[in-house]
Order: structure tokens, then C-alpha cells, then sequence
């Protein structure tokens, strides 16, 4: 009997701690993870977008690296920050808190929001998480990771922020 308690206790105890199961995949000179089963659904030179198959949830996670913006990238955090914050109020119905600074396990920092916008067709009201870092290879390019969703849950942009790294890093 104590035999099994033991085991049923080892098994809780390492399912609980174990990390979702990710995928690795490259965009541009990065390299990041993304929940295993999430697929690309849209993609340019500068932008993809994932979201899981069977999306009921209505999720997308989309990173897009920008043209370099130099004078935007080398003042700092406060002006990515306003930045980030008037990127925000041209979402219909939109409600936001407060930027809030961030380095990934890798040495990214970056400015993320969170918040809620009612699309234009007024159906329902989605979670919006917009996270902007300063890409770091010295032309002052931007990197968008944006996760949206109807029934948001926090995993997919965490596993994508705390993976960002530079290939080779």
C-alpha cells in the first residue's frame, strides 16, 4: 500500500511540474518554441502567425520583426512604451492596463501590455497580450509577439517570450 501512494505521489508530482510540450521553429535570425500542436496560419517575409488546429478557443499568437525604427529603438523602454500604448487605442472598444518591463531568459527586453478589445463586428470581446522587444542585431528592428484570444490562456506567449533567442545563442 505504501508502495503505492509513493508512486501515485511521484507521478502527481511530475506531471504537475512538466512544461507543456512546445515545438521549436525559426523566424528570421531567431529561434523560439510554440505549443507542440500549433500550426503556421498565415505567413510573409516579416510576419507569421500560428494558432492551434482545432481553435475553439479563437487563439493566434503572430510575431513580426519590423523595418528598423533606430530613434525609436535607442530611446529607450519609456518611448517603446508610449508607443506600445497608442498602438493599443486604435482597437474598437479597447480597455488596457499598464506597460509593464520585461527580460526574457535570454536577455531580450522588452514592454508588454495587456488588455480587451470588442472587434468592429461587436460578437464578443478578446484578450489581447502585446509584447515589443528591441531585436538587438544593431539596425534598431522591433519584434511584435502578439497572442489574441476569445478564451485566453497564458502558456502560449509565455512559451514563446521565454524561448526567444538569437540563433546560435
Amino acid at each position: 500500500m505504501r508502495a503505492a501512494i509513493i508512486l501515485a505521489f511521484a507521478l502527481l508530482t511530475g506531471c504537475a511540474g512538466r512544461e507543456p510540450a512546445a515545438q521549436r521553429v525559426s523566424f528570421g535570425p531567431l529561434d523560439v518554441a510554440l505549443p507542440a500542436d500549433w500550426a503556421v496560419s498565415k505567413q510573409t517575409d516579416n510576419k507569421v502567425t500560428w494558432a492551434p488546429p482545432d481553435n475553439a478557443r479563437k487563439e493566434s499568437l503572430s510575431l513580426t520583426r519590423t523595418a528598423p525604427r533606430e530613434a525609436l529603438a535607442k530611446a529607450g523602454p519609456a518611448a517603446i512604451e508610449r508607443f506600445l500604448v497608442d498602438a493599443q487605442k486604435s482597437l474598437p472598444g479597447a480597455s488596457f492596463g499598464l506597460p509593464t518591463h520585461f527580460t526574457t531568459p535570454s536577455g531580450m527586453m522588452g514592454v508588454r501590455i495587456e488588455g480587451d478589445f470588442l472587434p468592429s463586428d461587436g460578437s464578443q470581446r478578446y484578450r489581447r497580450v502585446h509584447a515589443v522587444l528591441v531585436d538587438g542585431v544593431g539596425d534598431g528592428a522591433l519584434l511584435h509577439a502578439v497572442y489574441t484570444a476569445a478564451e485566453p490562456d497564458s502558456q502560449p506567449m509565455r512559451i514563446l517570450l521565454d524561448s526567444l533567442q538569437r540563433k546560435g545563442a
